[in-house]
């Protein structure tokens, strides 16, 4: 919790993606996605497809220390 709180300090946006509304919701006043139980993979993997189509994540990164991102 409290890094979060740092983090937020710092300018960092939080999103909690679960299926009821947890103590860091109400505590950090992250932005509350409500998803039913067993979804969350799907949502997972289609942020995950928006990411790669758009290419905003760390090529560098992926490419050194992953296999078969792309």
């Amino acid at each position: 919790m409290l890094e979060i709180r740092k983090a937020q300090q710092r300018g960092a946006r939080t999103i909690v993606i679960d299926h009821r509304r947890t103590e860091t919701v109400r505590n950090t006043g992250a932005h509350w996605i409500g998803v039913r139980p067993g979804t969350d993979g799907a949502l997972v993997l289609s942020i995950l497809k928006v990411v790669i189509e758009m290419g905003i994540y760390d090529r560098y990164f992926t490419e050194k220390w992953t296999v078969g991102f792309t």
